[in-house]
């Protein structure tokens, strides 16, 4: 058993680093999130599983990137036209 646990992990680390990088590049918080709520029916190593747990934080960081895109792309929008109907 303590030769499984020796080989094992390295892969363990492999995996961890491969989620942390996956997450650093998220580019939808809601397909983000629907990966990790379907990762939570796949059985799998402990540390794997806690891995993908520690993702929420990064999922929410990434919605609120995306809120504040598009409230800023509502405003411009929003104050062109009152711009447009007020002075032009």
């Amino acid at each position: 058993m303590e030769w499984f646990n020796r080989e094992v992990t390295p892969i363990e680390n492999e995996a961890k680093h491969f989620i942390d990088e996956s997450f650093k590049t998220l580019r939808s918080a809601e397909g983000a999130f629907d990966m990790l709520q379907n990762f939570k029916h796949i059985r799998s190593r402990e540390a794997i599983n806690s891995q993908m747990m520690k993702k929420f934080n990064d999922i929410l960081l990434q919605y609120g990137k995306e809120v504040i895109l598009l409230f800023t792309s509502f405003s411009l929008t929003a104050y062109y036209h009152i711009f447009k109907s007020t002075y032009i």
